[in-house]
C-alpha cells in the first residue's frame, strides 16, 4: 500500500465492507476479525507479509498469532 491512491482506495473498500457485513448476515465475531485486520494493517499501510518481515528482523519476536496453530483455533 505504498501508493498513497491505492491505500486510499484500500481503506475505503474495507470500511464499506465493514458497514456492509452485518447487513448481508455476517455475525459480530467476523465483522470484528476483518476491523481488526482492516486496522492492522490496512489503515496503517502494511500487509500481513510485513509481520514476517518483523519476525526476521528480530528473532526474539514471536510469530503473530494468525501464523500459528493456537490463532486459527
Amino acid at each position: 500500500l505504498a501508493d498513497p491512491r491505492l491505500a486510499r482506495a484500500a481503506v475505503a473498500c474495507f470500511r464499506a465492507a465493514i458497514e456492509a457485513l452485518p447487513r448481508i448476515g455476517a455475525g459480530p465475531a467476523l465483522v470484528a476479525a476483518v476491523s481488526e485486520f482492516a486496522d492492522r494493517y490496512v489503515s496503517a499501510g502494511r500487509s500481513p507479509a510485513a509481520d514476517l518481515i518483523d519476525v526476521m528482523k528480530d528473532p526474539g519476536r514471536r510469530l503473530p498469532a494468525w501464523l500459528t496453530a493456537e490463532g486459527r483455533e
